[in-house]
């Protein structure tokens, strides 16, 4: 469903958009919120933690922090390296993380 799928059919009935981490980051999302208060539409917005809520705080644009990079805790046979990866990709970039 795209977003004015989504619009159509806020407008007739009662619908929820799940997202996962914060649902206020994705330009997506800040798109449908500006449709519905254009529309009229009712909409609320229940956030959940994440740590990019912590960054927005700075009010600087997300997109500008690069790609997120998770670094998990290394166990017996489990060492992920793809992080490293992502921040060397992120500073080649320019990315402020």
């Amino acid at each position: 469903m795209n977003s004015e799928q989504i619009i159509e059919e806020a407008k007739k009935n009662d619908i929820a958009l799940l997202v996962y981490g914060s649902p206020l980051v994705a330009t997506t999302h800040i798109s449908l919120i500006l449709k519905c208060k254009k529309e009229n539409i009712p909409y609320k917005i229940i956030n959940s933690a994440s740590v990019v809520d912590a960054i927005a705080e700075t009010g600087l644009q997300l997109y500008k922090f690069g790609r997120t990079a998770s670094m998990p805790a290394w166990k017996q046979g489990y060492k992920p390296m793809s992080f490293v990866n992502i921040i060397n990709e992120n500073s080649r970039a320019g990315a402020l993380t």
